[in-house]
């Protein structure tokens, strides 16, 4: 059940995010935060839709996730954008999924291609949207929660959990769960650990 909970939200998101950037086979797309509770299930997503799949993190665990499956992991504190793209790409990715956000998304901007797209689940501040421009790139941003808070198209959603449902049913889809187990009086500090940046997969909550 906790595997199951974990599903619906984030997978929604990764699925809209790739989805509306237009990730299919032979695209090679970029996911930064590849091993958190949305970027896991990218990476998961990304390779069903048949693109080469990256994925940016640090430490062993983060690292054993993303290559568990199947994306090339990039350290993003010992690997610099520029050095990174220009390994793995010729002139960009096509699409990068950038479930970090914030300040990041310069990184996401150096590191798209020419008419690249970037999907982002994070874009709550004030940028320069220069570079963006002149590589003529397009930035889609993702909030799930706007069928639910506005009753809009609300019927899309359950489409896409019954896709979502045949994807994992056939096993290309396995949630991370966070090992660390929260009840319902310590939603406090479950927020707290997936703020602290140390969550591995998805963090659960438990009546």
């Amino acid at each position: 059940m906790r595997e199951t909970t974990a599903l619906p939200l984030v997978a929604i998101t990764a699925y809209e995010g790739l989805t509306r950037a237009g990730v299919k086979s032979g695209k090679k797309v970029l996911i930064h935060g590849g091993s958190g509770g949305v970027g896991h299930l990218a990476v998961q997503l990304a390779k069903y839709f048949g693109a080469e799949v990256f994925a940016t993190g640090t430490g062993d665990k983060q690292k054993a996730i993303i290559e568990k499956f199947g994306a090339t992991f990039i350290d993003f504190t010992t690997e610099k954008v520029a050095d990174y793209t220009a390994k793995y790409t010729d002139g960009g990715f096509d699409v990068i999924f950038d479930t970090v956000g914030g300040a990041n998304l310069t990184n996401s901007m150096e590191a798209i291609a020419l008419n690249g797209h970037i999907s982002t689940t994070v874009s709550l501040l004030e940028i320069d949207l220069t570079p963006l421009h002149f590589k003529g790139a397009s930035l889609h941003v993702v909030f799930m929660l706007i069928p639910m808070l506005h009753n809009f198209k609300r019927a899309k959603h359950a489409e896409i959990l019954e896709k979502l449902a045949k994807i994992s049913n056939e096993g290309h889809l396995t949630p991370v769960v966070d090992e660390n187990q929260f009840s319902l009086e310590q939603v406090g500090d479950a927020y707290a650990h997936l703020a602290s940046g140390t969550a591995i997969g998805k963090v659960v909550v438990e009546n």
